[in-house]
C-alpha cells in the first residue's frame, strides 16, 4: 500500500493510492488546497496537511480521509506522529514565519513555538525526541515536541530530516549540505559542507536512509545520489529524468520517487 499527496497551491489537493505496489494508482481530490505531507503512525494512522491549515486524518490506510481545519490559517509543510495523541506540525512560508504545532491529545492541536525562519521538515527518532530542520535551523525536542532547543548549525536552507535509528539521523540542505547525527541530534556533522565556496551546490530535497548505512537523496533537476557507507562517498545515479524530484522512500527493497507534474518512479535498492 502507499499514498502520495500534492496538488495546485489555491485551487486543489491531489491523492493518490496504490495497493499493488505501485503499478497502479488511484487519484482523489482531497481537499482545495495543495498538500505538501503525508505519513502514517505506529498504529497506521494516517495525516496528511498543507496551505490554509488544511489537516486531513485516516483511521486506517483502507479508511476514508476526514477534514479538520486549523484555526490558524497558515501553510503546515510536514507532520510527523508517534501516535494520535503525539505529533507535530511545522511550516512557515517565504522564508519567515515558522510554526510548531503540538498533538497532545486526539486531535487537539496547540501552537508551541514560531521562529522567525521557515521550518521544512520534522520527524521522531523515539517517543519523545523530535527534529525540526528549516532556513538556517536545526531544532531538537526530548519532551516529545513541547519545547525545543536551537543547536548552532546554519549556512542552508535544511530541507529534510530522517532518523533510520533512534541514535543516527541525516538531514540535507537545499545549497548542499548534509548533517549527520551519531547521537540523536544532540549534535550533527557536516559530511558535506554546501556553504563552502570549494564545494559545488547541490539542490538537494529529501533525505532517506534505509538503515544507518544506506541511504538516498534526491533534488532538483534529477538529482539522485546513493550511499552504501553512512554517507562517507555518495553516486550519483546516471542518466536519471531530468525532472525535479520531492520525496524519496523505500520499503522491503523498493522504493518510490515522486516528483513535479504528477511523476512518480519506481526502483530497487
Amino acid at each position: 500500500n502507499g499514498h502520495v499527496i500534492g496538488g495546485h497551491t489555491w485551487t486543489d489537493g491531489v491523492y493518490l493510492y496504490t495497493s499493488d505496489g505501485g503499478n497502479t494508482w488511484l487519484q482523489d481530490t482531497l481537499g482545495n488546497k495543495e498538500l505538501f505531507a503525508v505519513t502514517f503512525d505506529q498504529n497506521q494512522e494516517g495525516y496528511a496537511v498543507g496551505i490554509d491549515g488544511h489537516i486531513f486524518f485516516k483511521d486506517n490506510p483502507e479508511a476514508a480521509w476526514e477534514f479538520w481545519r486549523q484555526s490558524k490559517w497558515f501553510i503546515m509543510r510536514d507532520a510527523a506522529f508517534y501516535d494520535s495523541r503525539n505529533g507535530v506540525i511545522v511550516g512557515g512560508e517565504a522564508f519567515q514565519f515558522g510554526k510548531i504545532l503540538k498533538m497532545e491529545d486526539y486531535r487537539l492541536i496547540s501552537l508551541v513555538d514560531t521562529l522567525e525562519n521557515e521550518l521544512a521538515a520534522v520527524t521522531y527518532s523515539d517517543e519523545t525526541t523530535v527534529h525540526v530542520c528549516g532556513l538556517g535551523t536545526v531544532l531538537r525536542s526530548t519532551d516529545a515536541g513541547f519545547t525545543y532547543t536551537r543547536l548552532e548549525i546554519g549556512g542552508d536552507f535544511y530541507r529534510d530530516i530522517h532518523y533510520p535509528s533512534s541514535t543516527t539521523g541525516y538531514i540535507v540542505g537545499s545549497a548542499g549540505t548534509i548533517l549527520k547525527s551519531t547521537d540523536s541530534g544532540a549534535s550533527y556533522e557536516k559530511i558535506r559542507n554546501g556553504d563552502n565556496l570549494l564545494v559545488k551546490d547541490q539542490p538537494f530535497q529529501s533525505v532517506f536512509f534505509v538503515d544507518e548505512q544506506v541511504g538516498y537523496i534526491v533534488g532538483d533537476n534529477g538529482l539522485f545520489w546513493v550511499t552504501k557507507d553512512g554517507g562517507d562517498s555518495w553516486k550519483q545515479v546516471a542518466d536519471f529524468p531530468d525532472v525535479n524530484l520531492r520525496d524519496v522512500f523505500v520499503i522491503d527493497g523498493v522504493g518510490h520517487i515522486v516528483g513535479e507534474n504528477g511523476k512518480i518512479f519506481r526502483f530497487l535498492e
